[in-house]
This record gives C-alpha cells, structure tokens and sequence, in this order.
C-alpha cells in the first residue's frame, strides 16, 4: 500500500509549455497554416497540438473549423471577404423594405445587399416597421388630473 502512495507522489516529467497565441496575430496565422498542413497529412487535434505546441482545444476547434472549410489564413479570408463586417448604408433597411414586398426571401435580400441574415431579418420582423428608418416623432405629453 505505501508502494502505491510513492508512486503518486513522484514528480511527472516537465511538460512542454504550450504558447498563448493571440486571434489575429502573425503566429497565429502561422499556426493555422502550419495545422492546415498537419491535417491534410491525417494529424488528429491532439498530434497538432502537441506538434505546434498549442492548446488541445484550441487544436480541436482548429480541426472542427478544417473539417468544415472555414479554416484559413488572415490572408485567405481578407482575400475572400471573409470576416469583413459590412456597415449598412443610409438606406439599406428601406432597399431591405422594398425587397420583401417583392417577394424576396431574407437570403436573397441579404446576398442583394451584401449584409448578414440575421441583419435583414431583424429589420424585417412583423413587430418592426418601417419607422425605424425615419425620426421618431416626440410623444404627446399627457397632463395629470391632479
């Protein structure tokens, strides 16, 4: 019984120190690039992890978004538009109005106006209409009685 205690209590040999990468940074597009590598050649998260010295479950995310083909480059995807927030214009939400009446479906109208879905359909819900667009009026001050 005391030989199972000596064996827990041994020091475990020093593991390597995995690297704090920030989103967006040279190293990381490096290590995307680098996983992008591994992963072709059949690495699972864990071997790229331990290879690049990275998080596992930065790894696994990496693999979850390679699998899916949304893993690229900083490069690759300002090429591709990827990751670039389009600010509406002044009257994207009114072009949005005029869209829906057509017919137009909110993926069509989001494609036509370069914005997400979700952005369009928050515009276009029954409980907004299309006084978000003009200014709102101020409201009638309604006197006491007492």
């Amino acid at each position: 019984m005391n030989d199972f205690l000596f064996r827990q209590a041994q020091p475990r040999a020093p593991q390597p120190a995995v690297r704090k990468i920030r989103k967006g940074s040279a190293l990381s597009d490096r290590l995307r690039q680098e996983a992008i590598v591994l992963f072709e050649q059949g690495f699972g998260y864990k071997a790229c992890a331990g290879t690049l010295r990275i998080s596992v479950y930065t790894a696994r995310d990496w693999l979850h978004e390679y699998r899916s083909g949304r893993l690229v480059s900083r490069a690759k995807a300002t090429m591709s538009g990827q990751g670039k927030r389009k600010e509406p214009a002044p009257g994207d939400q009114a072009r949005a109005h005029r869209l829906r009446d057509e017919g137009r479906s909110y993926n069509e109208i989001a494609s036509v106006l370069g914005l997400s879905r979700t952005t369009v359909r928050s515009w276009l819900q029954d409980g907004k209409d299309r006084a978000a667009d003009e200014p709102k009026a101020a409201d009638p001050v309604q006197m006491g009685l007492f």
